[in-house]
């Protein structure tokens, strides 16, 4: 009878390295596939998003929902006390029951398609369990794009529409303490309060904004070096300045309805001056 051979320390250890590249080599790989189709799946929200803005304006003379004003003691119309993503709800494709919201009732205020399935506050909680989630919000609006009294399209965009961003990324929940929650069914809030209104750029909560620098004929941030954060963990999230989840940059949506990613690297003076809608300048996304 023959005997059998042995596996040999060496043997078992090989084995295990093989294993072990084999797991270095599959997990990135893996993660890069699933964030692809998170990011595809935002990139929808986006485009659904600015689907209902025009929906909205078709209905309306051409006319984008925003506001007048964005200080809270200065609106000039009783309906622009509706925040904008109640006021699109009718008009999106996906199919959202404005008449059923209840925030005594959090499950009708979770609105899928305003929601980033990357966001990591949202991953964080997927079961929902906590209530305070109702209208929370990953995509904010602009609040340079859809103010002013001129919001005609696309007249009241002298940049152009296609040049100037009309909603972009930003964490749900961000950081601690003041403008920490990003929610869509609010109107306005105290600027010291963890909820917020779904904006940025927002100079009512103190969030960097863009500003002319004549001299140079550039738009700059308000506060120097900043445009957005790309992939910060919650505790580092800056909510006075857009975020996003997804190595690729910040998905954005145009006011000329269509999406686009924008690279980390983007030049600051660029980002701004996609921020303003009738700043005069030339810009490049890409």
């Amino acid at each position: 009878m023959k005997s059998r051979r042995a596996v040999t320390l060496i043997e078992v250890l090989v084995a295990i390295g093989i294993v072990a590249l084999l797991i270095g080599i599959t997990i990135p790989a893996i993660q890069k596939v699933r964030e692809s189709a998170l990011r595809t799946k935002s990139t929808n929200n986006v485009r659904q998003i600015m689907l209902g803005m025009h929906n909205f304006a078709a209905a309306h003379g051409n006319t984008m929902p925003g506001r007048t004003s964005w200080a809270d003691s200065n609106y000039q119309h009783i309906d622009e006390n509706i925040p904008i993503y109640i006021t699109i709800a009718s008009y999106l494709e996906v199919n959202v029951d404005r008449s059923s919201f209840d925030p005594d009732k959090p499950e009708t205020m979770l609105v899928p398609v305003y929601m980033d399935p990357g966001d990591p506050s949202w991953l964080a909680n997927p079961t929902l369990t906590d209530t305070r989630t109702q209208g929370y919000c990953s995509y904010p609006i602009n609040v340079w794009a859809f103010g002013g009294a001129n919001r005609n399209a696309p007249a009241g965009y002298p940049d152009g529409m296609s040049h100037t961003i009309g909603i972009g990324g930003h964490y749900m929940r961000c950081g601690k303490g003041p403008r920490s929650q990003s929610i869509w069914d609010l109107a306005f809030g105290p600027p010291d309060s963890e909820r917020r209104r779904a904006t940025f750029a927002d100079p009512w909560y103190k969030d960097v904004v863009p500003k002319n620098d004549p001299a140079r004929g550039l738009t700059i941030p308000s506060v120097l070096g900043k445009t957005f954060q790309a992939r910060p963990s919650l505790d580092e999230c800056d909510p006075s300045v857009a975020q996003t989840p997804y190595r690729a940059g910040l998905i954005v949506g145009m006011m000329d309805g269509s999406s686009r990613t924008i690279r980390p690297s983007v030049a600051i003076g660029v980002f701004w001056a996609a921020v303003t809608k009738d700043g005069n300048e030339v810009i490049d996304l890409d």
